[in-house]
């Protein structure tokens, strides 16, 4: 259920920036990892999908990749890639929401490695979302800096963890 748990996430993700009231306020990207690759490109800033038809084609690419990856994590190298790429875009936040299906001990990936990787550049806030088991996802949200890892069990809790962590993130002014 992980790889749905995502697609759920990247659907409401997209429906809530497609709304007229806040397309002018916001530019993403969306990348996604696997253990094949840790730069799949679905959604390239300035270029968001503008319709439902064009959101279900990058859902479709989601699952297509993820079909076809080999066992692996590249979170690490993703989280790395994903704060250099958003620190160069000219913007008031650099905000990088990574969802991981916290198999990273597996890998020899700490909790400490990612959050060096999501802090990289101070002008950016990196947050981790952890959708797995439930030891594993709680254990390595409690392992991030406070406040920058989240564990998402279910759909309740991934949009919950989306909310607080775009919360805490954004300049309010």
């Amino acid at each position: 259920g992980r790889l749905d748990r995502m697609a759920a996430a990247m659907i409401m993700l997209m429906e809530t920036l497609a709304d007229p009231n806040v397309t002018h306020k916001f530019d993403y990207c969306i990348v996604g990892h696997s253990g094949v690759a840790h730069e799949f490109p679905l959604v390239h800033f300035g270029s968001p999908p503008r319709s439902r038809d064009e959101r279900a084609r990058v859902i479709e690419k989601m699952y297509v990749h993820a079909r076809s990856a080999s066992t692996g994590d590249k979170s690490l190298q993703a989280a790395e890639a994903a704060t250099r790429s958003v620190a160069k875009e000219v913007a008031d936040d650099h905000l990088v929401f990574l969802l991981s299906d916290a198999n990273l001990g597996r890998y020899d990936v700490s909790p400490a490695q990612l959050a060096a990787a999501l802090q990289s550049d101070p002008s950016v806030t990196g947050h981790a979302i952890f959708v797995a088991e439930e030891s594993a996802a709680a254990w390595l949200a409690k392992e991030m800096p406070p406040g920058r890892g989240h564990a998402a069990l279910n759909a309740a809790d991934l949009v919950k963890a989306l909310k607080e962590a775009f919360e805490s993130s954004v300049v309010v002014g």
